[in-house]
């Protein structure tokens, strides 16, 4: 691909996923194809490439609790609750279910965020979607996310990064 400049259609690819999952090739009555969620279908990606299983993946972190107990990751999720303002907020709020917290305990080389913008009412007894705004940061600083082992590896980048600004 890096000495060509055509264009690339994704319509194998795209049937391959609705092939592999039924959900992606659901149409209404009159052939439409229904409306899909981005971040479950990037998730299918992601793992039909075999993304999660490579030596040193692009996408892959690690979350670790007290009870060190390990966990992959390919995204975080920014929680947008009412009181998160700030992306770095959302994603430690994330990182928290119910009384456990998880540190970051390797980052990938390209982080990615879902920004989970919908969330159960009960009034209504359905999805809605929340409009609440969310600051980004420039240059997206996860240190405090971090376990000590990952902060000692990222001080000198961030020393650097602090001292170009």
């Amino acid at each position: 691909l890096d000495s060509t400049r055509d264009k690339v259609a994704p319509t194998h690819a795209w049937a391959a996923l609705k092939a592999q999952h039924a959900q992606f090739a659901q149409t209404t009555r009159q052939g439409v194809p229904m409306p899909q969620d981005a971040q479950e279908a990037l998730q299918e990606v992601l793992t039909a490439i075999k993304e999660l299983d490579s030596e040193k993946p692009l996408f892959r972190g690690e979350t670790v609790n007290d009870a060190n107990q390990r966990e992959p990751f390919t995204m975080l999720k920014c929680s947008i609750a009412d009181d998160v303002r700030i992306l770095e907020a959302g994603i430690a709020r994330g990182l928290s279910k119910g009384s456990e917290s998880r540190k970051l305990s390797s980052l990938p080389q390209y982080l990615m965020v879902h920004m989970a913008r919908f969330e159960w009412r009960n009034d209504t007894n359905e999805y809605a979607k929340v409009l609440r705004p969310v600051s980004f940061p420039w240059v997206l600083d996860v240190f405090p996310l971090c376990t000590a082992d990952v902060q000692r590896q990222l001080e000198p980048v961030r020393t650097s990064l602090k001292q170009q600004r």
